[in-house]
């Protein structure tokens, strides 16, 4: 009984988890449901330039692996707005 008293939470966090995140990007200009789409495409193509998927090696077995993702953060971040600026988003005001 217990089991299954505890398989709703469990469900409700896997959700919660594949759920996209808050879109921090707006485009007035696009349909809302469209945003998390083109914000998951830039994420994704930026992560993917970043951390070598393609052909480029790999950050995993790089000797200054901490530094390595930091960088390839500060990348991301600033590719994925780089892209998301392209497509006439601009940053999202607090509550939209």
């Amino acid at each position: 009984m217990k089991i299954h008293r505890l398989s709703f939470p469990i469900a409700a966090l896997v959700l919660a988890a594949c759920a996209p995140a808050h879109v921090p990007w707006s485009n007035p200009q696009v349909p809302k449901d469209q945003w998390a789409r083109d914000w998951s495409d830039c994420k994704r193509n930026a992560e993917n330039a970043a951390l070598g998927y393609g052909g480029r090696d790999s950050l995993s077995d790089a000797p200054f692996r901490d530094y390595d993702r930091a960088a390839a953060k500060a990348q991301i971040a600033g590719s994925t707005a780089a892209c998301m600026s392209a497509l006439g988003y601009v940053p999202a005001k607090q509550g939209e």
